[in-house]
């Protein structure tokens, strides 16, 4: 069978005489590629462009893993802080100001495949290395688009578009644009989380809001919002202050108070994590038919292992150490009392020897400051007089 026209290379890699073995980089041997194609275009032969290979999604390795499982992962501490950032950023400048607020640098350029990041620490990580398609740059870049056309409005059913002005379902292929709605952060945009986060965040009012948490051996802490550092007109006001506080108040008031006000949970917000300082939150369970009640670290039910490691407790070992220690509390006490009316027995009884004992001591303290005010007496009448004499 005769086979198309080709070309190859043909290279000795290893050198007769000094034994050494060539060791050629990417960027070399796409130059030569290069060189190739020249050739063929100008016999007019035909050129192959290499087709394009879709990225898969990064995945995690079983050493990530363990690392995660330790807590010390920087990857997913990163994704914690895109994932904050996201929840309350509009556009791409938001952003990118929330995470150096954070003390992140953001590389997001227009020229650039792939958005890198710097951590405080130095460290850098692009994008597509993070685990999930969400984190890639056109993904975010379509989030944005999309959180722009529905604080500006658009028309009903109309689909958004790419920066080059092209449908993105027609560019992507069938089926991308419910792709990019499933990487959405917070549930997809114009759901109800959507929807809350719009109208909570000041960002909106022109505020930008620094120092939410603080970073403590690798792992970050949530401050309290009398902590933050609050940057007035620092965006573009999409939301008059008065309407925004309005909103706040009618959220408020609306809002459900947690198992209907019923449940009293005696431990709530009263025990605090060592780790990282983020208070018990009881968590109702039902299990084999039966109902207990846990309290579990608030930092890591809401941001998982990256934030603080699995603690938790049950209300009834909580009641069994209360009840113990009320028990021994009571017991010494009890013991302490009863050391003290023993020796308040005993003081009573010495009491009148004691008496008798310090009124005699005063006596003769009185006695002796007699005699040492008559010899200071006579020493000051015979130095006046001359007949004094230091012995």
């Amino acid at each position: 069978m005769t086979q198309p026209i080709h070309s190859h290379f043909l290279i000795n890699s290893v050198n007769f005489d000094t034994g050494k073995k060539l060791h050629i980089a990417k960027e070399q041997l796409q130059e030569l590629r290069q060189r190739n194609d020249q050739v063929c275009m100008k016999f007019s032969l035909p050129v192959f462009n290499p087709t394009n290979r879709k990225e898969k999604t990064k995945t995690m390795s079983i050493g990530e893993y363990h690392t995660a499982a330790r807590g010390q992962s920087k990857k997913l501490q990163l994704m914690n802080i895109i994932n904050d950032c996201m929840r309350h950023a509009s556009n791409r400048e938001e952003f990118i100001a929330l995470m150096e607020s954070e003390g992140y640098k953001v590389r997001w350029e227009t020229s650039r495949r792939n958005i890198t990041y710097t951590t405080p620490s130095g460290w850098q990580c692009r994008d597509r290395l993070l685990f999930g398609d969400k984190y890639l740059k056109e993904n975010m870049e379509y989030e944005f688009r999309i959180r722009e056309e529905i604080i500006h409005g658009r028309a009903v059913g109309e689909e958004p578009t790419r920066a080059d002005g092209t449908d993105y379902a027609t560019a992507s292929g069938a089926g991308s644009d419910t792709t990019a709605r499933s990487a959405s952060h917070e549930s997809g945009v114009g759901g109800s989380a959507s929807v809350k986060n719009i109208l909570v965040e000041e960002a909106y009012t022109g505020v930008l809001i620094n120092h939410r948490s603080e970073t403590n051996g690798g792992k970050a802490k949530r401050l309290e919002q009398a902590e933050w550092y609050r940057h007035q007109n620092f965006f573009p006001v999409i939301i008059e202050r008065d309407i925004w506080e309005k909103a706040q108040q009618k959220l408020k008031a609306q809002a459900r108070p947690a198992n209907g006000n019923k449940a009293k949970h005696r431990y709530a917000r009263l025990i605090l994590c060592k780790e990282c300082g983020s208070p018990f939150v009881p968590m109702i369970r039902y299990w084999n038919g039966k109902r207990r009640v846990e309290y579990v670290c608030k930092g890591y039910h809401r941001n998982g292992k990256s934030y603080c490691s699995s603690h938790r407790i049950h209300e009834e070992v909580l009641d069994a150490a209360v009840q113990e220690f009320a028990q021994t509390m009571r017991i010494r006490v009890a013991e302490e009392q009863k050391g003290l009316k023993q020796k308040q027995k005993m003081w009573a009884l010495r009491k009148p020897v004691l008496d008798a004992h310090i009124l005699s001591l005063q006596k003769r303290i009185q006695e002796l400051e007699g005699e040492v005010d008559a010899i200071i007496i006579d020493r000051i009448y015979k130095s006046e007089n001359g007949n004094y004499t230091d012995h």
